[in-house]
């Protein structure tokens, strides 16, 4: 499937690499997953999901959290679905201060829109 997705000129479209980084950390093939997303011109959110949501799936929780850093550290912002699987993380690798961090941002983000209604 990824090959047909290659000869057919789709390996840059964001939605269907996308489902592609999904595919791969469902199955477990990380390494694939993370080839996809690396070459994507446009790494959203979305994405990043996919590939720490998998991780999360397998139990690999430090891979998760490790994600999470490489997603900020290129200035990708979590969004709520990236908050309640590194939570997960957080909870189940003993990481109390980054889910402290997390769970902070959480209500910043709750306040504001808040703010705003």
């Amino acid at each position: 499937m990824h090959g047909d997705i290659v000869n057919c000129g789709l390996e840059t479209n964001c939605f269907i690499c996308g489902a592609l980084v999904n595919m791969y950390s469902e199955l477990g093939l990380f390494i694939e997953a993370h080839c996809v997303l690396d070459n994507l011109s446009d790494r959203d959110v979305v994405s990043w999901n996919a590939l720490i949501t998998g991780y999360i799936d397998h139990g690999l929780f430090e891979e998760a959290l490790n994600c999470l850093n490489e997603m900020q550290a290129k200035h990708i912002s979590p969004n709520a679905i990236t908050h309640v699987c590194i939570l997960k993380a957080c909870g189940n690798t003993g990481a109390i201060e980054k889910g402290k961090e997390i769970h902070a941002l959480v209500l910043k983000v709750i306040f504001l829109l808040e703010a705003h209604w």
